[in-house]
């Protein structure tokens, strides 16, 4: 049933909001969803009975009110994906998914990692440091946002800011967040943390998991 819900929340967004992109109404559902049940503990997987990784569960419980004014959003244009697909492709079929021209010569490829959606998934070697790059783009009014980080297990995350600041809507800010495997977990596991953005009357928040390869 989710995508019958999901669908008519996306509607009612894009009715409210008519400018907003397909990637701004999937950001705003995805920042403003929760992960705690109604007594405060973690939604449960059913199958196990356990707390449900975002595997099982995505981004968590649609909210449809805070969704309608998400504060900030990452958004993203057709053209956005030609780095991706790019590396994926090559130059006929991204010509034909954006419509238009393109020459992968001209572009610098990029892994689905620094696609600029609301959720982070990245995979680390022992070692391995990234950096992953997004970019926040305001849909509420002028506020500031301080940035908090809750690093997985085996990882140590440093954000280039400890705030965002606003001044208009539709201003953009970009923000890095740095991944270094300190080699504390064991290949094949993978973990859980997140990126919340909190301002005086807006919360953003990011799933982020990270996969130890």
């Amino acid at each position: 049933m989710a995508t019958p819900h999901l669908s008519g929340i996306a509607a009612d967004l894009r009715n409210n909001h008519p400018t907003w992109s397909p990637a701004a109404i999937k950001s705003a559902i995805m920042t403003t969803a929760y992960i705690q049940d109604p007594n405060g503990n973690r939604i449960l997987d059913d199958s196990t009975g356990r707390p449900a990784s975002f595997f099982v569960m995505g981004a968590g419980h649609v909210n449809p009110d805070k969704a309608n004014d998400p504060g900030l959003v990452y958004d993203m244009q057709p053209i956005d994906y030609v780095p991706y697909l790019c590396n994926m492709y090559g130059s006929r079929t991204t010509s034909a998914f954006v419509r238009q021209r393109i020459d992968c010569r001209n572009w610098k490829k990029e892994t689905a990692e620094q696609l600029n959606y609301p959720s982070i998934a990245v995979s680390l070697q022992a070692g391995e440091t990234k950096t992953i790059e997004r970019t926040l783009t305001n849909v509420g009014g002028a506020e500031t946002y301080a940035v908090n980080v809750n690093a997985p297990n085996g990882v140590n995350l440093v954000a280039n800011s400890t705030s965002l600041v606003f001044a208009s809507t539709g201003e953009n800010q970009g923000l890095s967040l740095e991944f270094t495997n300190n080699g504390l977990v064991s290949p094949g596991e993978f973990w859980e943390g997140s990126l919340i953005l909190n301002s005086a009357t807006h919360t953003v928040w990011s799933p982020i998991s990270v996969t130890y390869v």
